[in-house]
């Protein structure tokens, strides 16, 4: 693999609950599967981010639904 390792994050709705979750989508140039695997809540996913490598870049994506927004 070549390349900077990216990892694309999409917004979800809120749940009924009021709980922001966000889904990691895409990853570019890396072989962590396993992050795909399940939503993640605000705190889990800083916490994911900061324990991954420097070499990492990411991006989140805010697709609410037009009448959410």
């Amino acid at each position: 693999m070549s390349g900077k390792a990216k990892i694309l994050i999409q917004k979800l709705n809120k749940t009924p609950s009021g709980i922001q979750r966000y889904r990691i989508t895409k990853l570019i140039n890396t072989k962590r599967l396993s992050l795909l695997e399940q939503d993640y809540e605000e705190d889990e996913l800083q916490l994911l981010l900061s324990s991954l490598p420097g070499s990492f870049d990411y991006q989140i994506i805010n697709t609410l639904a037009k009448d959410k927004r």
